[in-house]
Order: C-alpha cells, then sequence, then structure tokens
C-alpha cells in the first residue's frame, strides 16, 4: 500500500514529470535565436523555435507530453523570427497560442518579400500547417504578430521612423476586422510609434506595445477594445534612455503587465516588468531584475500567472559574477523570477547550457505555467560556434531543483535581486485613424526533421 501510494503523491505533484530537455541544431554563428514553450489544457509542452542550417532557415517545432516523451516533431521551411542582420534582443512579439479546443497557433516571420509576419494555426498531432495567413500593412513595415483565445490575430507595425503606428484585427479566417493608426505628436525625434506585440483581455480588450522615437526610444502602450477604438496610450520610460517592450499579457482579473527593456546608463537596457491599471494605463508596481546601480543589460521577454496570483517573467540578462559563481560574469543567459501578486520578489533563477556562454544577444527565454502550476522553461543558447541549444524544462514553482545537470550539460541556479519602482509612465497626444491592410502568398510549408532530443528528468 505504501508503494501504491508513494507513486500516487509523486505523479499528483509532478515531481516524477520534472525533466530537462534539449535540442540540438546547427551551428548559427551572428544570428540570434528564438524560442516559445506553451502549454495545453493536457499539460502537453509545444515549443517553437528556430535556426539556420548552412545559410536555410527554418522553425522548428516540437511536442512533449508531461514527463518529456517526445510525442511530434516537425520543421517548417522558409520561416524565421530574426530580421537579416541583427542580434537585437527583441525583434518583435512573436506569441504562440491555443483557443479554446487546443487548436494551436503561433507567428512566425516569412523569408520572401519584406519579411512579414505569417500566422500559423498548426495541427496539434503532428504539428504540420493547417492555415497560414500572411498580412502586410499597405504602407510601413511590419514587426510583430500574436494570437488570442478565440484565434484572432493581430498584426503589429509602423509606417516608418517618421511616420505612425500601425495595429490591425483580422478573425479566424484571416478577414481583417479594422486596422488603426496612432500618431504621436508633440515630442521631437518624430511622431512614429514601432508596435512589436501584446495581448488581450477575456472582454476582447487588446493591448498593444513597443518603442517610440522620442529624445529616446520610448516604451509605448496602447488599449483598444474590441472595435478598435483606442481607450488610452502611455509612455513608460525612466529618463533620456532607449527602452521598449515586446508583449503583454493579462491575469485572470484583466490586469494587464507589460514585459521588456528599461533604459539605463552606458547604453544598457534593464530586464523591466510592470503591472498596469487597465482603466488608466497607470503603472500599480514595475521591478527590473538588472541592478540600476550596476547596469549590465537584457530584458524580459514572456509573462505567466499560477491559480493563486503570482507572476512569472522570463528573459535574458547579462550581469556580473552572480552568488556562489553560479553564472557567466558579463554574458547572456536565461533568467526567471517569480513575484506574488504585489511585486514582491519570491525567488530568482537562472538557466545556462554549462559549455555555451553567450556573449552577445543570441538568446531568448520564456515561461508557461501548466494546470499544475508547474512552469515550462525554455531557453535557446548559441556562442557562434557550437551547435544552437534549445532548451525545454517542467520545474516546480517554488524554484527547487537547483543544480548541474550533467548529461543535458545545464546550470539551473539562484541569480542576484534587482530594484524595484524606476519607470514613470506619462499621456502623450495623439490621432487616431484607420489604415488598411493586404493579403500576399506564403511561401512557408511543412518540412520534416529528427532532432533528437536529450533529457534528463530532475
Amino acid at each position: 500500500m505504501s508503494g501504491i501510494m508513494m507513486q500516487l503523491l509523486g505523479a499528483a505533484g509532478g515531481g516524477a514529470n520534472y525533466f530537462f530537455s534539449v535540442i540540438e541544431t546547427a551551428a548559427d554563428a551572428n544570428k540570434r535565436n528564438n524560442i516559445h514553450g506553451i502549454v495545453d489544457s493536457s499539460d502537453n509542452i509545444y515549443v517553437d523555435f528556430d535556426y539556420d542550417d548552412s545559410g536555410t532557415t527554418y522553425m522548428g517545432l516540437v511536442k512533449y507530453n508531461p514527463a518529456g516523451d517526445v510525442l511530434a516533431q516537425r520543421r517548417l521551411t522558409n520561416v524565421t523570427y530574426r530580421p537579416s542582420g541583427t542580434q537585437e534582443l527583441f525583434d518583435g512579439g512573436w506569441s504562440p497560442a491555443f483557443d479554446s479546443s487546443d487548436n494551436y497557433y503561433i507567428v512566425a516571420k516569412a523569408t520572401q518579400s519584406n519579411n512579414n509576419p505569417v500566422f500559423l494555426k498548426i495541427n496539434s498531432s503532428d504539428l504540420t500547417i493547417t492555415s497560414k495567413y500572411e498580412k502586410e500593412f499597405s504602407s510601413g513595415s511590419e514587426y510583430g504578430g500574436f494570437w488570442d483565445s478565440s484565434a484572432n490575430f493581430y498584426l503589429c507595425g509602423s509606417t516608418g521612423y517618421a511616420g505612425v503606428g500601425q495595429f490591425a484585427k483580422f478573425n479566424s479566417s484571416g478577414s481583417q476586422q479594422w486596422a488603426k493608426t496612432i500618431n504621436v505628436t508633440g515630442v521631437a525625434g518624430g511622431p512614429g510609434a514601432f508596435w512589436t506585440g501584446g495581448g488581450t483581455d477575456s472582454s476582447g480588450n487588446v493591448y498593444v506595445c513597443g518603442s517610440h522615437p522620442a529624445y529616446a526610444y520610448r516604451g509605448i502602450i496602447a488599449k483598444y477594445n474590441s472595435s478598435g477604438t483606442n481607450q488610452w496610450t502611455k509612455w513608460l520610460d525612466e529618463g533620456p534612455f532607449n527602452n521598449g517592450f515586446i508583449t503583454i499579457k493579462c491575469d485572470s482579473s484583466g490586469n494587464p503587465y507589460v514585459v521588456g527593456n528599461m533604459g539605463a546608463t552606458s547604453s544598457k537596457q534593464l530586464a523591466y516588468v510592470a503591472k498596469l491599471n487597465p482603466s488608466t494605463g497607470a503603472v500599480v508596481w514595475d521591478y527590473v531584475h538588472c541592478k540600476v546601480s550596476d547596469p549590465q543589460g537584457g530584458g524580459f521577454q514572456s509573462v505567466d500567472f499560477d491559480s493563486s496570483g503570482n507572476v512569472y517573467v522570463a528573459g535574458i540578462v547579462a550581469e556580473d559574477q552572480y552568488p556562489n559563481g553560479d553564472f557567466y560574469a558579463y554574458q547572456y543567459f536565461a533568467v526567471y523570477v517569480k513575484l506574488n501578486s504585489s511585486g514582491t520578489v519570491q525567488w530568482q533563477r537562472g538557466l545556462s547550457y554549462s559549455s555555451s556562454r553567450n556573449y552577445d544577444k543570441r538568446a531568448s527565454a520564456t515561461v508557461a505555467i501548466d494546470s499544475k502550476d508547474d512552469m515550462i522553461l525554455t531557453v535557446s543558447h548559441s556562442d557562434g560556434s557550437n551547435p544552437v541549444r534549445h532548451c525545454v524544462a517542467r520545474l516546480p514553482n517554488d524554484g527547487s531543483l537547483q543544480n548541474s545537470y550533467g548529461s543535458v550539460n545545464l546550470k539551473y541556479g539562484e541569480t542576484d535581486l534587482g530594484d524595484k519602482n524606476v519607470g514613470s509612465i506619462r499621456t502623450p497626444t495623439h490621432g487616431n485613424s484607420n489604415t488598411s491592410t493586404t493579403n500576399i502568398t506564403s511561401n512557408v510549408a511543412d518540412g520534416s526533421n529528427s532532432y533528437s532530443p536529450t533529457t534528463q528528468i530532475a
């Protein structure tokens, strides 16, 4: 009886299902790799990542069960996340999603024409493409996009540095519902807003975020209702330093959280998250992981919530040596922070591949919370010469299981604390008008590949 009880307790608590897994792809010199991980209602884990193999870009897809067993894998051709010729930490928001029927949706970037976002519905069994929509604005550039849980999708962009921000909503059949511009005025440096990503709440309100070229690049956030009427627009920054945001997610009460980076001295950016008042856009609380007194660089790229309202953020940071020498000095690695609903830090952890030191921004990281309140962590590492390591982990939300894991060569351990309350909110003057979009034919297609992940039970 005791043996049966131990097995049942282990299954219920998820302990037997905690794991680390590493998917290797070809070496990817001078390229930044992106990765996302999300979970369906059965706690299956879906991971999408991009990589370059002999000059050809691919999108990799892998589906795991909660125990870390691979259920399906795929690679898509003519698709990427990164713009050519850059290693920027934030290229645009590309948030994947599930609808209420567990249909799987991702946003990628086609490698044809002007690299427009392509919105893909993916068969959740074999990871093939079910439908695809590639959209562009009639004037301007496209920087990102995202899906909501009703299978509507959203295109983010701008008409350029001296132009206006553009934002559009489409239904699940690809029909445009509305498309808007915001012309932010009254500051030096041009009126343009560069929308990169966003999210929605359960009432259909839509939040969009990005950067605005004022005296420096200033983080900007706007709220629309489901019909496309602007509710408010805000700048959120700290002094005359560049900053920007990558995505927004709402908790179960409809409170929006924005993640990205906050500017600091010496051209550094600090990993930043803020909880906003949904009615006014005011900051309820905010937090930077990198220390204001000793900025090194980085940014948060993902946020999620557990059933108790705790907040989890993930991103990439570069810091000086952390406690106990757990991570590398002045090099980029994944960091994950748990805060309660009041913004108080509960713990902070880092995850890094042991022999792959990231000398620049060739990495990305996400966090997702499953139905058991366990964490799904991802990070992609590349040092430019060794294979790219796309890492996936399912771990308890108390921050335990810190260790070095030899078979997968991963470190998971404590990092340093940051600072709270550094952002300043203000309201710009702007105009809001209609714009238009067009559909183009995407060359994104199914391919096949076997990644042979290396997995270790934690």
